[in-house]
């Protein structure tokens, strides 16, 4: 995955962006800085924070939540379907089911 993907510096460059504080953005999304911080710096993940806290920040940077969760294993799998899926097409084969 691309670093400039990942959720931290999704967080700092929408941050950035709306000219808005690591304080600012806690202050609004109404969790502490230093939980703010901890997510921004990549010390802790935001998929791993409740639903609530990734909404909320969400809301405030104006981004879709799903912009700022990264499952690998989702990623792996859609990524192998995809080539499964490529490979079937370019033998001639019909498309099989992936399930």
């Amino acid at each position: 995955m691309d670093n400039e993907n990942l959720p931290q510096h999704i967080l700092k460059k929408r941050r950035e962006k709306l000219g808005l504080t690591q304080r600012q953005v806690a202050d609004i999304a109404s969790i502490d800085i230093r939980l703010y911080q901890r997510l921004e710096s990549g010390e802790r993940q935001i998929s791993r924070t409740s639903f609530r806290i990734g909404v909320a920040i969400a809301d405030v940077l104006k981004l879709d939540v799903h912009e700022l969760i990264h499952n690998p294993t989702v990623d792996e799998y859609l990524n192998e379907k995809k080539e499964y899926e490529r490979l079937a097409n370019e033998n001639g084969k019909e498309e099989q089911k992936w399930d």
